[in-house]
């Protein structure tokens, strides 16, 4: 197949770090069942928001990333995916729910031991701490994608996690 794939810039942004270009792009996916796939399944099905960069105008998302209040720590945050998502009492799908959260912002609960797997420890805004299930949060800096329009096509410019 060699190194070209029409979606990506050929200059596209995959770390902070060196590095980069359509081919590590690719290595990326190589594998059908390589976590990125599902990243961009999430990325590209939770919207996004245009951007001024400079003098280019691009398209970053998901919404959790691009559109992120700035009064809120990206690192101790999350913000729930969903209109009805349980907030849990335990970790444990079959705990009684203290409250249904809808796109909420939480905040991340660090230190409390040992998280099970499947769940985050969080604080809603009005002080409620629970068990939210991991696949219902997302941070602001997982991954992201950039894409701007350049010659006419869009191309994804960026796919990166982290800060």
């Amino acid at each position: 197949m060699g190194t070209r794939w029409p979606a990506a810039d050929p200059k596209i942004r995959t770390s902070f770090g060196d590095g980069g270009g359509v081919a590590a792009f690719r290595r990326q996916l190589e594998k059908a069942d390589s976590p990125l796939w599902k990243e961009l399944e999430l990325i590209f099905t939770h919207g996004g928001s245009f951007q001024k960069e400079g003098t280019d105008r691009r398209f970053w998302a998901p919404y959790v990333y691009s559109a992120w209040p700035e009064d809120r720590d990206a690192f101790t945050s999350l913000a729930v995916l969903g209109d009805n998502v349980p907030l849990h009492a335990a970790a444990d799908a079959s705990a009684p729910a203290l409250a249904t959260l809808r796109y909420d912002i939480v905040e991340l609960i660090q230190g409390s031991g040992e998280t099970p797997a499947g769940f985050k420890h969080v604080r809603t805004a009005d002080g409620k701490e629970g068990w939210v299930a991991v696949d219902a949060v997302r941070s602001p800096i997982a991954y992201r994608a950039g894409i701007v329009q350049k010659n006419g096509a869009w191309k994804i410019e960026a796919l990166v996690a982290g800060d």
